[in-house]
């Protein structure tokens, strides 16, 4: 995992930080999953994250949307 250092003082700023964190850990998601198609039991698990993760993801998007409606 990444640690990622947040420095600017806007609100947007930090959700896209955030949304972009999520959107890589979603795609290692994926490509964990794809790695194991011959394990069902290990892709099963994962697949149990992926869905949490792309919740995660969609969540972050709606608030960036959010504020580009708001004008920030």
């Amino acid at each position: 995992f990444r640690r990622v250092l947040f420095r600017s003082g806007t609100l947007r700023d930090a959700i896209e930080t955030a949304y972009d964190t999520e959107l890589q850990l979603e795609k290692d998601y994926v490509r964990w999953y794809s790695a194991c198609a011959k394990d069902p039991v290990t892709a099963e698990f994962l697949l149990q994250f992926l869905r949490g993760q792309r919740k995660s993801v969609g969540e972050y998007g709606d608030l960036l949307s959010r504020l580009d409606l708001a004008g920030d």
